[in-house]
């Protein structure tokens, strides 16, 4: 019997079903690396979604291009982290992050002052480039197969244009 019967046998004979969280013994290593690596970027992502949308709150307070430009990220994060996530669930492993949206963030308001042009700029700069960095060893990982690297390109591609983005603001 091969071994995703026994792992399923074992389950039903311990009583074990967690809907999908015991998959585990499922995956060969090489899956399970990937799966660790892409729940990475979901991660990254989630943060960088957070990240925006914390200055979005600002509302009018905050420059109406760069509204404009954190909407526009946090949204693009937003739609690599469903990609990210069919992904995962393709090679059927398992999602550990959640994409945060939080429908009672539209009330809430911020409890500092907007933090200066250049603060900001620099914050965006920093997480661009920490969201970047986790690109790069995603697709230098032997455990990510090339066709999902090629989605991880096109992905960077729209983090690099960010980049240059927030390079213009800061002109």
């Amino acid at each position: 019997m091969d071994l995703p019967h026994l792992c399923y046998l074992q389950m039903v004979d311990n009583n074990k079903f967690d809907n999908g969280k015991n998959q585990s013994c499922m995956l060969n290593p090489r899956t399970k690396d990937a799966v660790e690596i892409l729940n990475g970027l979901v991660r990254i992502n989630s943060d960088r979604i957070k990240f925006y949308q914390d200055y979005l709150e600002y509302g009018n307070a905050l420059d109406p291009e760069y509204r404009e430009f954190f909407a526009l990220v946090a949204g693009e994060s937003y739609q690599n982290n469903i990609w990210i996530s069919i992904e995962i669930q393709t090679i059927e492993g398992n999602i550990d992050a959640d994409t945060p949206v939080d429908p009672v963030r539209e009330n809430t308001k911020p409890t500092t002052p907007l933090p200066d042009q250049v603060r900001i700029l620099k914050e965006c700069t920093q997480v661009e480039e920490t969201t970047r960095n986790e690109y790069t060893k995603a697709m230098e990982s032997v455990f990510i197969p090339q066709y999902m690297r090629e989605l991880l390109k096109k992905q960077v591609r729209r983090l690099e244009a960010a980049k240059r983005q927030i390079g213009r603001f800061s002109k």
